[in-house]
């Protein structure tokens, strides 16, 4: 059975990240790559969590780059 849950998987998200906040076991300023070490990719260590929970990463449409400015 397939349950249609849209959107609201990124509220969950948020409050998780609030949460783990709270807890002082990470900072929305984090950078994503502090996550991942294991995946070499630049970008991620450009981007923080509060950019991913704020859909502010800057990565285009297609996810190729990060925007500049």
């Amino acid at each position: 059975m397939l349950f249609e849950i849209g959107s609201i998987t990124k509220v969950f998200t948020s409050i998780l990240l609030l949460e783990m906040e709270r807890e002082k076991r990470l900072s929305p300023d984090d950078m994503v790559g502090k996550f991942v070490p294991h995946v070499k990719n630049d970008y991620l260590n450009k981007i923080s969590l509060k950019n991913l929970a704020t859909h502010t990463s800057g990565f285009t449409c297609t996810g190729s780059k990060p925007q500049s400015g």
